[in-house]
């Protein structure tokens, strides 16, 4: 392997790379997904289905 340091790191740096990305894109979808949830329905429905008329 390619070792980047000396033997005292002994740390292959892609994996150490590669793992960095995958947390902060992991962390990243979590905060993402509790901001940006779903919004619930409301309890009084504007749409009606049988007035949408499409020709």
């Amino acid at each position: 392997m390619l070792y980047l340091t000396s033997d005292d790191f002994p740390i292959f740096v892609p994996f150490g790379v590669i793992s960095f990305y995958c947390y902060f894109w992991y962390i990243f979808c979590i905060i993402t997904s509790v901001t940006y949830g779903p919004v619930p329905l409301p309890e009084n429905l504007t749409y009606m289905a049988s007035e949408d008329i499409t020709i």
